[in-house]
């Protein structure tokens, strides 16, 4: 009896770590060439994973540097579909007026844009 609630115990804490994984999943890393603003954070040039989290759709883009959030992006524009090059990357934009670095993801079918404007030095 007691090896049956164990495994029921075992089973239970692998789905919920599964359903969290499912609901913010790596979707790869991207490097920002230069400073960047993420809903109200100032990212600094370098390396991050991104994650997806919150389940909506779309769903919040996290940028994850040493196992912690730096920042988010709450705005992601889904482009149409086939347009974007696999993987993710980030690239600077120039615009006259509103400079912006420019980050796609295109992975599993999923493909997302978010737009970080540059952060004043």
């Amino acid at each position: 009896m007691r090896i049956i609630g164990v495994v029921a115990l075992v089973l239970a804490v692998t789905s919920a770590v599964h359903a969290q994984a499912s609901k913010s999943g790596s979707v790869g890393t991207v490097r920002l060439p230069q400073p960047v603003i993420a809903d109200g954070a100032t990212l600094p040039p370098g390396t991050y994973e991104l994650r997806l989290s919150g389940g909506g759709d779309p769903p919040t883009v996290e940028f994850v540097q040493s196992g912690q959030v730096r920042g988010r992006t709450l705005k992601i524009v889904p482009p149409e579909k086939g347009k974007l090059p696999p993987g993710t990357h980030a690239e600077r934009v120039r615009n006259d007026n509103d400079p912006y670095v420019r980050v796609t993801i295109n992975q599993g079918g999923r493909q997302y844009l978010a737009y970080l404007p540059v952060a004043k030095k």
